[in-house]
């Protein structure tokens, strides 16, 4: 009842900051949405480049269009691919349900050196979050959140540990796919490729 259909699209890039699923995490997933018999969770969507791009729930949506179970989708503004890509990163973390470090590894150091570009690389993490307008009695503006202690914070590691991590997620851009698809889901620990 009372759902329209919408063209909702899943970007490439924003879909390869998350984990991918292991057969078993999609089996359970799948199991869990059959018994709730609907999605629970809205899958919330942003516009960005003229589509309507899911930013949470690129992994539900799929199942639930092809067992045909009910969803509920809501816009969130996010002002472009790279503020979604950095609130996508955010939710990761603050979520803690990453088990696999390489792949906790891979969204600190992707939300890392992101937070760093946004900001022209001075690493002022507010600017970078998009959080521009503070009150006044507020101290951030004078002392700028660096990009490396709000993901250390977030995280629970240092900042040392988050730059290292920054330089690991672009080690492994330059990989060619089939190497980088071994080492995420985890055949090979990340310090083998070191």
């Amino acid at each position: 009842g009372g759902m329209v259909e919408m063209d909702l699209v899943i970007s490439k890039r924003l879909a390869a900051l998350l984990p991918a699923l292991t057969d078993e995490e999609e089996a359970q997933l799948e199991a869990n949405l059959v018994e709730d018999g609907r999605v629970t969770d809205p899958i919330l969507y942003s516009y960005l480049s003229g589509r309507n791009t899911v930013v949470d729930g690129m992994h539900r949506l799929p199942i639930a269009k092809r067992l045909d179970l009910p969803y509920r989708t809501e816009p969130i503004v996010l002002q472009s691919e790279d503020a979604a890509a950095i609130w996508i990163l955010n939710r990761q973390l603050g979520r803690r349900n990453l088990l696999n470090p390489a792949a906790i590894r891979k969204v600190r150091g992707e939300l890392y050196n992101l937070l760093k570009r946004a900001d022209g690389g001075h690493g002022n993490a507010n600017v970078a979050a998009g959080r521009t307008e503070f009150d006044a009695d507020s101290t951030e503006q004078e002392d700028p959140v660096n990009a490396a202690e709000h993901v250390a914070e977030l995280a629970g590691v240092s900042p040392a540990t988050v730059k290292r991590d920054g330089k690991y997620a672009k080690s492994l851009e330059k990989l060619s796919g089939p190497v980088r698809k071994a080492i995420e889901p985890g055949p090979l620990k990340a310090t083998d490729v070191e």
